[in-house]
């Protein structure tokens, strides 16, 4: 045989086996080549952690590396990964943690139509929400041995506690065994339709069915669509379509202040009514409806307010002080005329009123049909009594106990009927479920990473640095 000829044949045999040892090292690839579709990568692997196929094969995960339905994701005791999906999600794994991808959907060009199923086995995961979740609210579950839960857009830590948590929690000094408390002024008690929130920052969310609302926020309705907002001290704000109105101002006083309780809204277009709670009875000074024109101040009371420029009032219980920029007006009760002001003799017909901003505000004999909303929708309605006592209770706790830990950072998270918001937390065991009075500070000072915060320079450091439990980073010492 030539010398060339057998020099190709031997480089022919090479190739044949390297790619040999190729497909069987990269399980995969053979998921890959078999058809199975990509649904995410990893960003980021410090230490050891391990990926086990549907057909019992394993590989060592490493950055970059494609993931697949069905995997079985594990990390070590000192070793953790960050993950993206494909929508944008991104997920830290803690130690000592097995997670899996039981299912995921995701289409760019369908949005509103993915799904993502994920299973959390044991350990800890941190998680900042892509594109699916921002919009469907009902897109993304994640499943755990005592419940599932349901993720509405949001960043969050979920965390399976058996002894570790409460070894964490002992080795944290006292400054940091409280933690911030909640950012949450209100929740959706009804929703029909579909309704926006917009923050400070103009970042839009998807309101849900016990949703939160904070202070700031900017809700908006659609067309044909209405909710329904009950606030801490119980006053209730319904949005009719095509509405949209700031909450502006929202302070609930303590023991001791409780008469300095403010709640103010604007409403920029569209229509409210509004149901005053324990702020409106402790403080009516502080509680106030403002739209571009006029300025509705409360005695205790229940009304409507529609702003197209003319602006239309209805009392439906109480009275409200009208002021407009030439004075002010009772509306809701009509005895005596005011500043000249036409009123109708005592009839109970003086609690409308039609302000078009060039002369002073008149009463009208009849509620115009265009201010007639649905009777489910009205927020003093059977249905929305005392929700604010359940919508709000927080429970003392004993973090030894073991069970699921959700920490949430912002948007929105729901486990057995209950929901959290930006730094509130529940616990769950299987049997009980409610909201803590604190976020756990094993979850509220973890040391590993949040996904949002993911910076490769910055990760290196865990090259140099190792983690513990209950205190963060542990510099190595160089002697």
């Amino acid at each position: 045989m030539r010398l060339d000829t057998l020099e190709k044949s031997v480089s022919a045999s090479l190739v044949s086996v390297f790619l040999l040892l190729f497909l069987f090292l990269s399980p995969s690839l053979h998921a890959a080549i078999a058809g199975a579709d990509e649904v995410g990568r990893s960003l980021f692997v410090r230490g050891a952690v391990s990926v086990q196929s549907e057909d019992g094969s394993s590989r060592l995960l490493e950055k970059h590396n494609p993931l697949f339905e069905h995997e079985l994701i594990s990390s070590g005791s000192k070793s953790f990964t960050i993950l993206e999906m494909n929508d944008g999600t991104r997920i830290t794994l803690r130690p000592d943690t097995e997670f899996v991808v039981d299912k995921y959907v995701w289409k760019a060009q369908e949005e509103d139509k993915g799904e993502a199923n994920y299973r959390l086995l044991k350990g800890g995961m941190r998680a900042l929400t892509g594109l699916m979740g921002k919009n469907n609210p009902d897109a993304s579950t994640v499943t755990t041995p005592f419940a599932t839960m349901g993720i509405r857009g949001t960043e969050y830590d979920a965390r399976i506690c058996e002894q570790d948590c409460a070894k964490e929690m002992a080795a944290f000094s006292e400054d940091k065994k409280t933690t911030s408390t909640s950012l949450v002024i209100g929740r959706v008690a009804m929703i029909k339709g579909e309704i926006k929130a917009k923050d400070t920052q103009l970042k839009e969310r998807l309101l849900d069915k016990g949703g939160p609302v904070y202070l700031g926020d900017t809700l908006v309705t659609t067309d044909k669509a209405f909710v329904v907002v009950v606030f801490r001290d119980d006053t209730r704000l319904t949005l009719r379509p095509s509405s949209e109105v700031v909450l502006k101002d929202y302070f609930l006083g303590q023991q001791g202040d409780a008469g300095k309780g403010r709640y103010v809204t604007e409403l920029l277009k569209g229509g409210l009514r509004s149901l005053t709670g324990n702020i409106g009875k402790q403080n009516p000074d502080g509680f106030k409806v403002t739209t571009s024109s006029a300025t509705m101040g409360i005695r205790g009371t229940g009304f409507d307010v529609l702003y197209k420029n003319p602006t239309w009032v209805n009392v439906w219980s109480g009275a409200v002080d009208f002021e407009y920029k030439d004075g002010s007006i009772l509306v809701g009760r009509c005895e005596q005329s005011v500043s000249g002001t036409p009123v109708i003799a005592s009839t109970g017909k003086c609690n409308i009123v039609e302000y078009n901003g060039s002369k002073a505000p008149e009463y009208l004999k009849d509620l115009p049909e265009f201010m007639r909303w649905p009777s489910d929708t009205r927020p003093d309605h059977a249905q929305f009594d005392g929700l604010y006592l359940t919508m709000f209770d927080a429970h003392e706790h004993d973090y030894s106990t073991p069970g699921l830990y959700v920490t949430a950072y912002d948007g929105h998270v729901r486990v057995k009927e209950i929901d959290i918001g930006a730094h509130e937390a529940l616990f769950s065991n299987g049997e009980v479920t409610y909201r803590l009075k604190q976020a756990p500070s094993f979850q509220w000072y973890d040391p590993y990473p949040k996904p949002g915060e993911f910076n490769d320079r910055l990760f290196e450091l865990f090259g140099l640095f190792g983690t513990s439990g209950g205190g963060g980073a542990k510099q190595c010492e160089v002697q």
